[in-house]
Formats: structure tokens, C-alpha cells, sequence
């Protein structure tokens, strides 16, 4: 999920590099009704920038360092953090969501998380932070997540309105950072690049384990559950490491698979592939079964994908606006089909509308188009006029408005 309700129109990340610098592990597909880019298994992880990073596409801009910003060079140097050393202190400047945490109280776990509004990954983060504080709450854990303020908008009232507009609750505590001191203490003490970031902290106020809490998907909970119960010391942080790293190697080894079979016009093996990968990847399973459906769709192979397609809408697409609705427009604007399912296509973008909850531009577009070719133009306009509406910028408001005035004219020649 994303913090604005247009995800088609979006660029997919799912971490934010902190940095001034190039990070080749960031992967954007920019997802405009199309499908775009190369496999990798840390697809829709990274989100680049720095610090000071706000609005927009990190990944396709230069960045530089501001001076003027709070995290000025003068800034002492931290003292360099790891797993079990002592857990720095919180310097918050305000709590906009749930009780303050002054300190690590005895037989207290913590879960201090870096974010920032401005990066996609965060957003994608909080169902897991509402899963990970609601199931451990009686067990007396805590999640904060923290943003500081930075040079490119990040504020304290930008924030409000994030958590405020999430279609996610958050229901875990949030704080700001307002001199980014915490931050500063802890993520650049601990050399991370990338956010979100967490910090478990353990019942004797000890960082127990630093890392992602979207990837590898289940390594954060898993970490968390043995902080819990008192088992994640030394050895076990380095069996998890070992555990999760062996599951990165066979997601990429899978994904390089399918990717070179498709390359080389081996179906059959791409499509075996991509099979394993929505079993063995839950988190990507939606990218995975897109990838598959468009392969099949683009190699004259078009009931095949289209029996895919039923599948996987009920299954691993089934609560994905995005790909739902990438899918839905495949059928409709692919060039050199033979064939064209526009019922399927309807179907893929109404659940697509179901989880967006009738207020996605695009998807209603595509709700519009699959009406205009299924030769109901009345529920067409209907459709598109929504999306007028809702169009989140100028352009896209002209776009959709022509193709309204076409499904008019349409209408009116038909009427004649």
C-alpha cells in the first residue's frame, strides 16, 4: 500500500536509502498501466535519497548534501552501534500517536523504527507494525516509529497528516524527531542506509537485532518473537542470519532463473519458475504472478494466461490493487493480441475498485475502458467521469477528460 490512493501512477519502493550517494540494490518500476523492468529479489525495496530526501522520485534525481539542515557536518560523530550494545536514548520532540516511551524499562521490549513520510516502504511497513505490537502487547513490547525532520519538507505536520490519511490505521506509537539527535544516535551510529529501519531492543536494554521489517519477509518477525522470549543471543542472531541469507540466495537463484528462461524463449521453464516463486516469495507473490501472466499473454499464448489470470485474481493478485489493475489493462491495451478477455479484464479492475475503495483515478479508468469495449458506454462515462474527478494532477485530468469526450461522441453517434 501506498500513503496517496493512486499506486498505479507511483514509483514501487519498499526501502528508502538515507545517503548522498548512488544505490545500485534500489529498484523503481515506474507503473503506468504497464509492466515494466527487469526481475531482482529485492524488488520493490529501496526508495533513494538521503536524510534530508522528501516528496518525489528519489531515485531519478541527483542528491545532494544541505548544510542548512539539522544534520550538519558539525555534528559529533556517534559512537558506533550494534547488536548488543546499550539502546541509545530517545530524543523526541513531539508524540503524535500513543503514549510517549521515556526510557527502557526492565523486561520491556522495544521496537524503534526509522521512517519518514515521504518513502513508500513505510507505509508498506505498517500492517507489519500493527501485527508485530498487537500480537506481543501483553508481553509487554512497544513499536515507535520515528521521522525527523529533514531538508526537503519532512515536518511534523506533514507526518500528522500522513498517519491521519493512511488507509492503514496506525496503531502503534509516533514520534518526531525534531533535531534529528535520535537519528542521528542511532541509525547513522549504526551505519544503516536504508529505511525502514529497525531496532529490537531486548528486556536488559540491548539492541538485539538491526534490520529491515519488510525484508526478507518474516525475518523482522521472527527476530521479534525470539527477543520476546528471551532466545535471540549471539548464536541465535547468526542462525537467523544464516537461515534468511539462505533464503535470499534461492529467491534470487529462482528469479535469475526466470528471467534468463524468458530471454531465451523458454516458456514452460519461466512459467515453473515464476510458480515457485509465488510459493516461496509471499511478499513479491503478486509481482510474480503478474510477470507470469504477461508472458504468457505476449507469447501467442493467450488462453493459457487467460486461465492463469482467473487464478491468480483469486489468489496471490486477489488483494493487489496495482497488479489487478496492470493486469486488467494488459488485456485491453497490449498490442498484437488475438484475443481479448474483456469480462476477465472487468473483473480484475472491479476488485481492483473493491480494494481501493472507488477512489483510485486510474482504476476507474481502466473500469471505463473495459466497459467501452464490452460496448456499455453508459457505465464507460459513468467510470471515466469518476476518474475525472479524481485525477491527481492536471495532466492526468486531460487525459481522462478526452477519453470522456470520445466515450461521449461515442454515445452520440451510437444514439443516432
Amino acid at each position: 500500500m501506498a500513503w496517496e490512493k493512486n499506486p498505479p501512477d507511483r514509483d514501487v519502493r519498499e526501502s528508502c536509502s538515507i545517503y548522498p550517494r548512488e544505490v545500485a540494490a534500489n529498484y523503481a518500476v515506474n507503473i503506468r498501466h504497464s509492466v515494466v523492468g527487469s526481475l531482482s529479489f529485492i524488488a520493490t525495496l529501496a526508495c533513494a535519497g538521503r536524510p534530508a530526501l522528501g516528496q518525489g522520485n528519489a531515485s531519478q534525481r541527483s542528491v545532494s548534501f544541505d548544510l542548512s539542515t539539522p544534520v550538519a557536518p558539525t555534528t559529533p560523530p556517534p559512537a558506533a552501534l550494534s547488536a548488543g550494545d546499550s539502546a541509545p536514548g530517545l530524543f523526541v520532540a513531539q508524540w503524535l500517536r500513543g503514549r510517549p516511551l521515556s526510557d527502557f524499562a526492565p523486561g520491556s521490549v522495544s521496537v524503534i523504527v526509522f521512517w519518514a513520510s515521504w518513502c513508500d516502504a513505510s507505509a508498506s511497513a505498517i500492517p507489519t507494525l500493527n501485527s508485530v505490537q498487537k500480537q506481543f502487547a501483553e508481553q509487554r513490547l512497544r513499536v515507535v516509529a520515528i521521522s525527523s525532520r529533514d531538508s526537503e519538507g519532512e515536518s511534523l505536520a506533514r507526518m500528522k497528516n500522513r498517519i491521519n490519511s493512511s488507509t492503514v490505521p496506525v496503531e502503534f506509537s509516533v514520534a518526531f524527531d525534531e533535531a534529528r539527535r535520535t537519528a542521528h544516535a542511532w541509525l547513522d551510529a549504526a551505519e544503516q542506509e536504508y529505511i525502514p529501519t529497525a531496532f529490537i531492543v531486548d528486556r536488559a536494554g540491548k539492541i538485539a537485532w538491526i534490520g529491515s521489517p519488510l525484508w526478507p519477509p518474516g525475518e523482522f518477525q521472527e527476530a521479534v518473537g525470539a527477543v520476546v522470549s528471551g532466545t535471540l543471543d549471539a548464536v541465535g542472531r547468526e542462525r537467523l542470519r544464516e537461515r534468511w541469507a539462505n533464503f535470499v540466495t534461492r529467491v534470487q537463484s529462482l528469479e535469475n532463473e526466470a528471467q534468463q528462461a524468458q530471454i531465451s524463449g523458454q516458456v514452460d521453464a519461466a512459467a515453473r519458475a515464476f510458480d515457485q516463486l509465488v510459493t516461496l516469495n509471499a511478499r513479491n507473490a503478486p509481482m510474480y504472478a503478474l510477470r507470469k501472466f504477461s508472458m504468457l499473454l505476449t507469447s501467442n499464448r493467450e488462453d493459457e494466461a487467460y486461465d492463469y489470470a482467473r487464478v491468480a485474481i483469486a489468489g496471490p493478485l486477489r488483494d493487489d490493487a496495482t497488479t489487478l489493475n496492470e493486469l486488467a489493462w494488459s488485456i485491453l491495451d497490449e498490442d498484437g493480441l488475438l484475443k481479448r478477455d474483456f469480462k476477465l479484464a472487468l473483473t480484475a479492475a472491479r476488485r481492483a475498485e473493491e480494494l481501493t475503495h472507488g477512489e483510485d483515478a486510474a482504476v476507474l479508468d481502466t473500469i471505463a475502458r473495459a466497459y467501452q469495449c464490452l460496448g456499455d458506454l453508459n457505465q464507460a462515462i459513468a467510470f471515466q467521469s469518476r476518474a475525472v474527478e479524481l485525477a491527481p494532477d492536471d495532466s492526468q485530468r486531460t487525459e481522462y477528460a478526452e477519453k470522456l469526450a470520445e466515450y461521449r461522441k461515442s454515445r452520440g453517434l451510437e444514439d443516432r
